[in-house]
């Protein structure tokens, strides 16, 4: 797979995955062109950002938008986060992230934000977040609507680049930080805008 920068060629392949995947509202996906259009129209610098993901034969898998948080120390909103339909369950989701990942480590971020729904149809993207290595640190009720709670996920980056070079225990709390000690059991958290992708 490679990954490059969105293109002006790309909207209406973005609109198309979009509407393919049968997760997304209406007003999401206005939305979500809205945003895109904002990344076309203006040179650097960018409040957003997008790239994607193309199979061997240049086909269009997947796209990432994130950005910078106004008037935060290196903190990153996971804004959208789309796999094609006809290639879920192919690691496609899994490995945008990680040039994601890659990227913000790049720019010594300290933290990345995904917001999304409590509704039962954003259950793979919830549990795709707790795989990824975020944690669940926020939940607003009927945020949305009824019912429909927003949960913030955060992954931090100063404890994912030790995690890689050490192996760390996964923590629950954050008061817990400090007594965190290396282990070789994997994953990191500290427990407890959009998404359509597989494991």
């Amino acid at each position: 797979m490679r990954m490059r920068s969105v293109v002006a060629q790309d909207r209406a392949v973005i609109l198309g995955l979009l509407c393919r995947v049968r997760v997304f509202t209406e007003e999401e996906i206005a939305c979500a062109t809205e945003i895109l259009d904002i990344y076309l129209s203006k040179p650097t610098p960018k409040d957003y950002d997008f790239f994607c993901c193309t199979d061997s034969a240049e086909a269009f898998c997947g796209f990432v938008c994130f950005g910078k948080v106004p008037l935060t120390d290196a903190v990153y909103d996971l804004y959208w986060i789309a796999v094609d339909s006809g290639v879920q369950n192919r690691g496609v989701g899994k490995a945008l992230l990680r040039h994601l990942d890659d990227m913000l480590l790049a720019k010594a971020a300290r933290m990345l934000l995904a917001e999304t729904s409590s509704k039962v149809s954003y259950g793979k993207t919830r549990a795709f977040y707790v795989r990824s290595g975020f944690t669940e640190i926020a939940r607003i009720p009927d945020f949305y609507a009824e019912n429909d709670d927003k949960i913030v996920f955060a992954k931090f980056y100063s404890l994912y680049e030790r995690r890689r070079k050490n192996q760390w225990t996964a923590i629950k709390d954050p008061a817990d930080l400090g007594e965190m000690q290396p282990t070789s059991s994997g994953m990191i958290g500290i427990g407890r805008f959009e998404t359509a992708l597989e494991p």
